[in-house]
C-alpha cells in the first residue's frame, strides 16, 4: 500500500513501507514507479535521503548476489536494470545528472533493446541541458557572442543594443 509513505514519520518504518511497496514494482518494471513515488524525494522531504540508500541497497545486493537485501531468492537479470533506472530517475530529481546518466548507462548495457531506458535517458539530458541554460548568458550582447549569427543578424542586434557594427 502507497498511504503509509506519505505518513510514516520513523526511518526505519519508512525503509520496510517503501521495501514492500516498490519492490513488487521494480521486479514487475514497472516504468512509472518513479512517478508515483516523487513526492517523497521532493526537495526538503525527509524521506528524500532515505528513499536514494533504500533503492542504491538495492542495486547493490542485486550486483552482487543477485537477490534482494535479506533475502536468498534469485530475481530475474531485469529487476536490476529496473533498479538502476528506479536509482536514475531518483538522481536526475537530485539534480545528480552525471549520476542519473551513469546509471542509465550501465541499465542500456545490461538491456540495450529495453526502448523505456533511451527515454529515461533523453528526459535526464534534457535537464542536463535545462540546467545548463539557466546558468548561461542573459544579455543578447552575450548571446550574440556566442551563437553563430549572419553578419546582417549581428548588425540588427547591435544596433538595439545601442552598439555600432564593429569595423572589418
Amino acid at each position: 500500500m502507497r498511504l503509509p509513505l506519505d505518513f510514516t514519520r520513523s526511518p526505519p518504518a519508512f525503509a520496510a513501507a517503501l521495501d514492500a511497496y516498490a519492490r513488487s514494482y521494480v521486479r514487475k518494471g514497472v516504468p512509472s514507479l518513479f512517478a508515483d513515488l516523487k513526492p517523497l524525494c521532493a526537495e526538503g522531504a525527509w524521506s528524500r535521503v532515505l528513499f536514494g540508500e533504500v533503492v542504491a541497497g538495492w542495486v547493490g545486493a542485486l550486483e552482487a548476489t543477485g537477490a534482494f537485501p535479506d533475502t536468498c531468492e534469485k530475481e530475474p537479470p531485469s529487476t536490476l536494470m529496473w533498479a538502476r533506472v528506479l536509482l536514475a530517475q531518483y538522481y536526475d530529481s537530485c539534480g545528480d545528472t552525471a549520476a542519473a546518466l551513469s546509471q542509465l548507462d550501465m541499465a542500456i548495457g545490461h538491456t540495450p533493446t529495453c526502448l523505456d531506458l533511451y527515454l529515461f535517458k533523453a528526459r535526464c539530458a534534457r535537464d542536463r541541458a535545462r540546467d545548463r541554460a539557466e546558468i548561461a548568458p542573459r544579455s543578447r550582447r552575450e548571446r550574440a557572442e556566442i551563437e553563430p549569427r549572419s553578419r546582417r543578424d549581428r548588425a540588427e542586434i547591435d544596433s538595439r543594443d545601442g552598439a555600432g557594427m564593429e569595423p572589418r
